[in-house]
């Protein structure tokens, strides 16, 4: 940026945000709201994230941990109008870890489990102790904490561009700065935990401090001390007007508490992340204005370059595209898995060429929405120097290899294997073998992450179409495998009777709502670095590594259908069908 660029700024800042008071504070919401409005789903979708990761607005997620208290008082509430009462729904993951949590309880059941293991109580305290505190400091730290600067970071791309790719959420990463940013966070929690004690110096040191996670998100590479002292420098004479604009937000958090976090999970969470957005677009404005805070350098993340400017940075995009080597079938099978599918029968030199070059028109069409203005420019960004140039995540529209899918299969089996495991330990204190089969995975998840990779292939460059039709495909599985299992066996190896938004037990919005999140992860992260991975991989390795794992799980299908895996934590009861309801032994039905 040049020097007249730099006066303009200045003088506009000068202009715009002079003052600060009540006219202000609409002005911020205004244009809060058009942030949302404009980018809706990828503002409540972050908000979501935020809350299901633990980092804010957890209260949205309230909807989730009803208790059957909760469900009675509305109940009657409704039957008082003469509308059927709502059904119970006490279950659930999140209320129940949120719940092992609050009362404690947790740390015990993590320390009786690792003593039974290690057979020493005394010993078995000990490592539980350790272990599960190093895990949960490590995940808070990285990815809780962490996650507020994301955040942050994506809402104010948003506030200036019409497009802010998924793949943004990364910029950490692509910046080296994942650590460096989870340090510095950490030292603004510990600092402010310490004022706290004082009660006073935690009230005006939250407002000092305020600023900390903006500072980050616009520059990453600062320390935390340096950080800090910004955020208190810039604050000075500000913590009132924050104050206020927090003040303002109470009605939305009270109408939270009456809908259960509704109105947080579809509105309010990303209208009030905007709004504080806005606040701190103003006053960074106002001390820039000033000539001061030169660590805040990201001129491009509140305002859109000159058509001139992007042109000068992006002047290399005219050159003509690479043309794509025809792709050769064998037959019409091969092309339809081909061309519908994305899968392939083995890698060759050719489909490698072929990918280079697509990955390379990927790029491409994401750098000319930068020279248009319709996305940040990478290219005009301080942090250009902290990361490979215009680096973008492996392609993830690549056509998959019948190894690769084989291997992600029992990846993703093993996963789910391991995430069920836990959460009943978590939830029932016992650790259990999960799933119809005898061996470490549930072949539930390896499905639904190959049809998701398979069926969907058409939408992966539409990401929230993906996310939704991942929703779809799962639930799908979901329901008509728990159907097939107890047709075949009268047995439940699952029941979510009591969960939020359930139907017939089979499947539940809380799940499927972990499985789209989960789903996007893979086709846009696992799936394509996995794959890069097993390109290094001789392919007789390869083929010698799927013989074997399909030759074990097909002995465990054909044992497990005969002698299933049942029991405690495992089957819980019979399903009898009286009616067509779903009736355990003892006389309950269930929804």
């Amino acid at each position: 940026m040049d020097r007249g660029e730099m006066g303009m700024e200045q003088k506009k800042a000068k202009k715009v945000y002079a003052r600060f008071g009540t006219q202000a504070r609409r002005d911020w919401k205004r244009a809060g709201r058009k942030t949302v409005r404009s980018h809706y789903w990828p503002s409540v979708l972050l908000c979501l994230v935020a809350a299901f990761l633990g980092t804010e607005f957890t209260g949205s997620l309230d909807v989730l941990h009803l208790t059957q208290q909760k469900w009675d008082t509305i109940s009657n509430f409704l039957a008082s109008f003469g509308r059927p009462g709502a059904a119970a729904n006490s279950r659930g993951v999140f209320a129940l870890a949120v719940n092992k949590i609050a009362d404690g309880s947790l740390q015990d059941i993590v320390n009786n489990t690792v003593m039974s293991l290690a057979g020493s109580s005394e010993w078995g305290q000990t490592i539980a102790i350790a272990v599960s505190s190093l895990v949960s400091a490590i995940y808070w730290v990285l990815i809780t904490n962490t996650f507020a600067v994301i955040l942050r970071r994506l809402f104010m791309e948003m506030r200036v561009y019409e497009e802010v790719p998924p793949y943004r959420a990364l910029y950490l990463h692509s910046a080296h700065c994942w650590g460096r940013t989870s340090l510095a966070r950490l030292r603004a929690a510990v600092q402010l935990a310490l004022w706290w004690l004082t009660i006073v110096g935690g009230v005006i040191k939250t407002f000092s401090y305020y600023l900390c996670s903006f500072i980050l998100a616009e520059n990453p590479t600062m320390k935390g001390k340096d950080a800090i002292a910004l955020s208190r420098k810039m604050m000075n004479g500000h913590k009132w007007e924050c104050f206020l604009m927090e003040l303002s937000f109470v009605p939305w958090h009270l109408l939270s508490m009456a809908t259960f976090g509704l109105t947080d999970l579809f509105y309010a969470s990303a209208y009030i992340t905007a709004t504080r957005c806005e606040f701190y677009a103003a006053v960074r404005a106002q001390v820039k204005a000033e000539g001061e805070a030169e660590a805040l350098r990201d001129t491009y993340l509140f305002e859109r370059a000159t058509a001139k400017t992007l042109r000068r940075a992006y002047n290399d995009l005219g050159k003509p595209v690479e043309k794509l080597p025809e792709r050769v079938y064998g037959n019409r099978v091969s092309r339809f898995f081909g061309e519908y599918l994305g899968v392939t029968l083995f890698v060759n030199p050719q489909d490698v060429a072929r990918e280079k070059i697509q990955d390379r028109e990927y790029r491409l069409r994401y750098m000319r929405r930068c020279e248009q203005g319709l996305s940040y420019p990478i290219r005009l960004s301080p942090l250009l120097q902290y990361e490979h140039k215009d680096r973008e995540p492996a392609l993830f529209t690549r056509k998959y290899p019948v190894t690769t899918l084989v291997l992600l299969f029992f990846l993703f089996s093993t996963i789910g294997w391991c995430w069920e495991v836990v959460l009943h330990l978590v939830t029932a204190g016992t650790f259990v073998n999960r799933g119809v089969l005898h061996g470490p995975w549930l072949p539930i998840y390896g499905t639904g992450g190959v049809l998701v990779l398979l069926a969907l292939y058409k939408l992966r460059d539409r990401p929230w179409l993906e996310f939704i039709a991942t929703i779809v495909v799962c639930g799908i599985v979901e329901y008509f495998t728990a159907y097939y299992l107890e047709t075949v066996y009268d047995r439940r190896w699952w029941d979510y009777a009591g969960y939020f938004l359930n139907l017939h037990g089979r499947i539940c919005a809380e799940g499927l709502l972990v499985f789209g999140l989960g789903g996007m992860a893979v086709v846009y992260g696992v799936a394509p670095l996995f794959d890069n991975l097993l390109h290094k991989v001789k392919r007789s390795a390869l083929i010698a590594l799927c013989v074997a794992l399909v030759a074990l799980f097909c002995a465990d299908q054909v044992y497990s259908h005969f002698y299933p895996n049942e029991g405690e934590g495992i089957t819980d009861e019979v399903v009898y069908k009286v009616n067509d309801a779903r009736v355990s032994p003892d006389g309950e039905a269930f929804v």
